[in-house]
């Protein structure tokens, strides 16, 4: 099914309701430009980040482009499907299907700046698994 451009418009706004509501900065969204401002405010900001992607592909995009943009950024990646577990850096770059298993939101802490690569995938849905960590991390 494809969306006509109204229901592209309420779907965006839907996005950034969403992204409003839980304190989630509206210029981390869908393209990399934003993601490399993201990035170079978090790195002058004592500040942990979450890049949080729905497809393998995309986390090994962000995470050749984090250090494009900061070779020795303190990163780890935390996507199942890579066998990369690693929550504990103050950058991680995480599968949204595997950061949204409980025990793993546990672990991986807290977050200052959350950038959500695609975000148009992010849907108003309250059982949806972007729904299940942005709750986990409002908390």
């Amino acid at each position: 099914m494809s969306l006509n451009e109204n229901q592209h418009a309420v779907r965006e706004q839907a996005v950034l309701r969403i992204l409003h509501r839980h304190n989630l900065s509206p210029w981390a969204r869908t393209y990399w430009a934003r993601t490399y401002s993201g990035l170079k405010r978090a790195r002058h900001a004592a500040s942990r980040v979450l890049i949080l992607a729905h497809r393998q592909e995309l986390i090994s995009q962000a995470d050749e482009k984090l250090k494009t943009v900061w070779p020795c950024a303190p990163s780890g990646l935390l996507a199942a499907g890579l066998k990369q577990f690693d929550s504990h850096e103050p950058i991680v770059i995480a599968s949204r299907d595997t950061l949204a298993t409980p025990s793993r939101l546990m672990d991986a802490g807290q977050f200052d700046y959350i950038i959500v690569d695609e975000a148009h995938h992010v849907g108003p849905e309250k059982r949806s698994r972007y729904r299940k960590i942005f709750d986990h991390l409002d908390s």
